[in-house]
């Protein structure tokens, strides 16, 4: 029997911290309190709700959080441990994702098979603290390597559940099934904790997918005859509590939810995980703390709410068993001294990329790095010399580059963000955005995302970040407050400009944007303006209703310098076949032949040579030297050329494939995806990681 303590209990007194994501997982926690204590205050900063009380003689701190993930958790751990300063150790108690299968030896656990209702506990094992973050890591020579070391729970946790299980080992009763039994199933709204019966516990092949999202196995006729039935199922009485069943070991954390029986066999073999969950990585980033999770589904597209109740139960009733068997003394002196700047920095960092994310989901930064990659070594140094260019760096405005199509004016835009980083690398006070407009993306670029984008990368630059700016995902984030308006986003790019001393604005090819996007967002921009130190560098086809924007401003033409068109065309020819390579007269004829003909554009540079590379002879190679595609017609010339060659080999039907995705996708793909998408097998329920093409096919396709 619970009973209210009015005993006056102060912020020291708390040792124990208990967390618990869920709605499910809070009210099983309370219901496990022998005592529960009043409120007590707690800072401004602090937006955690806090439920207090004891068991067996320890005072207990129990906190919810406000999302599952593993940022969620480490925000409030921090700030549980700035309120509660004496709390030594962690509690994180819910529910999770059992894996049905072997372990890492191929053996079967100790326990048996894991069922549905069984807890699973975080344990040391082999190389693994107990928990591991199987999304963290790097790619490494081809492979991804999990990265990252979560602290192993306190001695103290481990020998209690130690004792804990040799003491159930050798009792008649279970004193966990004792303690869900404190939960009355019969009041309103309780009924979710009973057991639901081992009839209910259906388990399938990890490759049978369920049938129809969103509705129930039953409903959607999955096949009866699929589910794995094994002896101890057959025999459980469907309506008696059972034993409950302890399995300790390693817990995957991560922020995916596991939802593929195949995906989870895959990463359990590999690590030897029991059970995956959301929350422990962050909880245990610099933080003593047992994990504790009751299984209520497979990890499977079977999964559903069903066993939430009984399996959130089973897990608080092993907490609160736990603690009685933990010695009041050892808790209230271990030995642990905290260490909060660590944690705190970690909280600060996912939290302000959880704001950069909340602000703008678009990445800007990856389209820059794929760009510069595509510039030639030294090419575009010409512009960064120019007196009209040095003059904008040093305090002009507005330079306005347009250029014709292909002549290199994105790889340009690219060029001067990379300096402008470069020179202002120590400079925080400067602030630097950019914007690569896209054809093939102008239905999703509106003024929203725009300028969402620029305040994104604005605030990415500053020390801290508005408060403001921070108050309004507070509540947002709290209250599911709606995402940032336009207005909002004004007013705070408006707040960050005044807190800055200068800001570069790079606008790549704003002739890909609809106009009357364009032209909002010019308008802002020249508004800004008028209130700030900005500069603003703006790329474009010669297109009438942009440049009379730019009349009464400086312009540079952004061409294909001769200098840099013989540099690049001279490292190509390393490509071309043997006889070109030993030909130094035939060399030198190519480079001036094609430097000639391209007239500033960069891209026809670019073609012509990629032209030349299954020539078999120098004759044909002069032929198609006096052939090259000059003038307005040039670049369908080219393009047709290139058809031509792809038509003309065995993988034409494989080439206009991945021409198709790169023409139709309406964002830019990554090599990875670009793989994974043509991987795809029409009418196969599963991917087929074999049918990945190789990277060099797939160049050499579309060469």
């Amino acid at each position: 029997m619970r009973e209210d303590a009015q005993r006056g209990f102060t912020h020291e007194d708390y040792t124990v911290g208990w967390i618990c994501p869920l709605e499910v997982e809070l009210i099983a926690a309370l219901e496990m309190l022998d005592e529960e204590h009043e409120g007590l205050p707690q800072p401004p900063s602090d937006h955690n709700v806090y439920n207090l009380g004891s068991i067996a003689g320890k005072n207990v701190v129990i906190a919810g959080l406000w999302k599952p993930g593993n940022n969620a958790a480490a925000t409030v751990v921090t700030q549980m441990r700035m309120t509660f300063p004496h709390v030594r150790f962690g509690l994180l108690v819910g529910i999770g994702g059992g894996v049905p299968g072997t372990t890492e030896q191929g053996e079967m656990p100790e326990e048996g098979r894991i069922h549905l209702g069984d807890v699973v506990v975080s344990k040391p094992t082999g190389i693994h603290s107990g928990v591991i973050q199987y999304d963290h890591g790097k790619a490494y020579n081809g492979q991804f390597e999990r990265t990252g070391a979560l602290a192993p729970p306190p001695p103290v946790l481990l020998q209690a559940a130690q004792v804990l299980a040799a003491k159930r080992a050798r009792w008649r009763r279970d004193p966990l099934a004792e303690n869900i039994m404190r939960i009355d199933t019969t009041a309103p709204k309780m009924s979710r904790f009973r057991y639901p019966g081992a009839d209910k516990d259906h388990l399938y092949p990890p490759e049978y997918v369920h049938r129809v999202r969103g509705v129930s196995c039953r409903q959607c006729e999955c096949d009866t005859d699929q589910r794995i039935i094994d002896s101890l199922a057959e025999e459980a009485d469907k309506d008696a509590l059972p034993l409950i069943v302890v399995h300790r070991g390693t817990i995957a954390s991560g922020e995916l939810v596991i939802k593929d029986g195949v995906v989870r066999d895959r990463l359990a073999q590999e690590h030897g995980i029991l059970c995956f969950e959301m929350e422990a990585a962050g909880a245990l980033a610099d933080f003593p703390c047992l994990a504790i999770r009751g299984v209520s589904d497979y990890c499977d597209s079977h999964k559903n709410d069903d066993w939430h109740g009984y399996a959130a139960a089973a897990a608080a009733a092993y907490a609160r068993e736990l603690l009685s068997h933990l010695p009041i003394d050892q808790v209230t002196r271990l030995a642990y001294v905290p260490n909060l700047e660590k944690l705190v920095n970690f909280v600060d960092d996912h939290e302000r990329q959880d704001i950069l994310e909340f602000i703008s989901t678009r990445d800007e930064g990856a389209v820059q790095a794929d760009t510069l990659k595509q510039r030639h070594k030294g090419s575009g140094r010409y512009l960064l010399e120019t007196e009209q260019f040095r003059s904008w760096v040093d305090g002009s405005q507005i330079l306005f580059c347009p250029g014709l199509p292909g002549a290199g004016k994105t790889v340009m835009t690219s060029i001067v963000v990379d300096h402008l980083q470069q020179q202002f690398l120590d400079t925080p006070a400067v602030g630097i955005a950019y914007f690569f407009c896209n054809f093939s993306q102008q239905s999703i670029i509106t003024e929203d995302t725009f300028m969402a984008c620029l305040l994104k990368q604005l605030v990415q630059s500053m020390p801290q970040i508005p408060g403001a700016i921070r108050e309004y995902f507070a509540r947002y984030r709290e209250n599911k407050r709606r995402r940032p308006q336009l207005d909002d986003i004004y007013q705070w790019v408006n707040l960050v400009a005044s807190q800055l001393s200068r800001i570069y604005i790079m606008i790549d090819a704003l002739d890909e944007c609809e106009a009357e996007v364009r032209t909002s967002i010019l308008s802002q921009i020249f508004d800004l303006q008028s209130n700030c130190r900005l500069s603003l560098f703006a790329t474009s086809r010669l297109v009438p209703d942009i440049t009379s924007q730019f009349e009464q401003y400086p312009w540079l033409e952004i061409r294909a310098h001769p200098d840099d068109v013989k540099s690049y065309l001279s490292g190509q020819i390393a490509k071309l076949r043997p006889f070109v390579r030993k030909d130094a007269n035939l060399r030198e004829l190519i480079i001036e032949s094609i430097a000639k003909a391209i007239d500033g554009m960069f891209l026809l540079a670019k073609l012509s040579i990629d032209s030349l590379k299954n020539k078999p002879s120098v004759k044909s190679i002069k032929s198609a030297l006096k052939g090259l595609p000059t003038g307005s017609s040039a670049y369908n010339q080219a393009y047709q050329a290139t058809m031509e060659r792809i038509n003309s080999q065995d993988s034409q039907t494989f080439a206009k494939k991945v021409l198709s995705w790169l023409v139709c996708s309406k964002e830019r793909l990554t090599l990875s995806q670009l793989q994974h998408a043509l991987g795809v097998e029409i009418g196969s329920s599963a991917f087929d990681e074999e049918n990945l093409p190789d990277i060099e096919c797939l160049i050499s396709a579309c060469a």
